[in-house]
């Protein structure tokens, strides 16, 4: 190869390699963009959420997961990398749990506890106390406020699955000082959701007077694999041997009738509803006599579904269910 030539080839491959430190730099240039405005999304996203909303342990979640999806986007080897990341982040940051579960909340020792449901409602109960406050509940900077009287507001903060006391306010100041002592803990039993629909009692009369059975309690479910255990205090179910436990299928109903220990006590029919071996409503009934009439009715006290969580059934003890029970015989 004569001189000029190999001059000639020697400047073309040092083009080329040029080109290629050119080219590579370009693309690192673009893929740095691409990461700036990946991470920038993230924190869009997680902008649109109100700390308030949180409870602290939450919130601190939640910005963990950006500082995580931020750093991952760093690390991304190219374009389709940071999409996936941006769309992976923004998913973890919408699963942060960011509104206090309603349900009952009770003490390990089951001396007090918090049933949130409805419209922002709640029933606050301690067993060696007659005043049991309700009303609605707020949350405030991400605790819980519970408005226990005229003059004192009793302070949670919010964790997962639970409520931790720190204190009240009492004329617009806050004091760790309250009803309860400061450090009590609730935690979450279960979670339920109103389903006044479950029972019709509306048209159910009776008096030992009648010459025919009357109108049934009807019990409704939208599974025909459901079944309702009742179980009444006073008195006996009609036409089921005169019991006072009974199975009932979705969709029937059941009579009652009295008995001389019905003059002295009030009667409840506690009702368990159930698929196979898992608790998935309750509700009671009481039965009171009209005495201008002098027949029997019905008035339906509480009626709850427990919704699935994670596509699963909540793990419900009897026991837990009973104290519900309880407390709804005293709302």
């Amino acid at each position: 190869m004569k001189g000029g030539e190999r001059m000639k080839s020697l400047f073309i491959v040092l083009i080329v390699i040029l080109l290629g430190f050119g080219l590579t730099a370009c693309n690192n240039n673009t893929l740095g963009s691409y990461k700036t405005a990946g991470k920038t999304a993230i924190e869009t996203h997680a902008a649109t959420k109100v700390q308030d909303n949180y409870c602290t342990e939450n919130w601190a979640v939640l910005c963990d997961t950006v500082t995580a999806g931020k750093i991952a986007v760093d690390d991304a080897e190219n374009k389709a990398g940071v999409d996936m990341v941006v769309t992976m982040t923004k998913d973890k940051i919408d699963k942060v749990e960011n509104k206090l579960k309603q349900g009952y909340y009770i003490t390990d020792d089951k001396v007090a506890s918090i049933r949130l449901y409805g419209d922002n409602l709640f029933n606050f109960s301690i067993i060696y106390m007659s005043f049991l406050p309700k009303g609605r509940y707020s949350i405030d900077n991400g605790k819980l406020i519970l408005n226990y009287s005229d003059t004192q507001e009793l302070v949670f903060e919010i964790g997962n699955g639970q409520l931790l006391f720190i204190g009240a306010n009492i004329e617009g100041s806050f004091v760790e000082d309250g009803p309860l002592k400061v450090g009590t803990i609730f935690k979450i039993s279960f979670i339920e959701v109103a389903a006044n629909e479950m029972v019709d009692c509306s048209q159910f009369a009776y008096s030992i007077t009648m010459s025919w059975i009357g109108n049934p309690i009807v019990l409704k479910h939208s599974d025909e694999n459901a079944v309702f255990e009742c179980v009444v205090n006073n008195g006996s179910f009609s036409h089921h041997d005169e019991t006072k436990n009974i199975i009932i299928k979705a969709g029937e109903g059941f009579h009652w009738r009295s008995n001389e220990e019905v003059k002295d006590e009030q009667t409840f029919i506690e009702i368990v509803l159930k698929i196979e071996d898992s608790i998935i409503g309750y509700s009671v009934v009481e039965i009171y006599k009209n005495n201008e009439s002098n027949f029997y009715r019905a008035k339906l006290l509480k009626a709850a579904l427990l919704p699935k969580v994670d596509n699963q059934y909540q793990q419900v003890s009897q026991e837990q269910i009973q104290f519900a029970i309880e407390l709804a015989k005293k709302a």
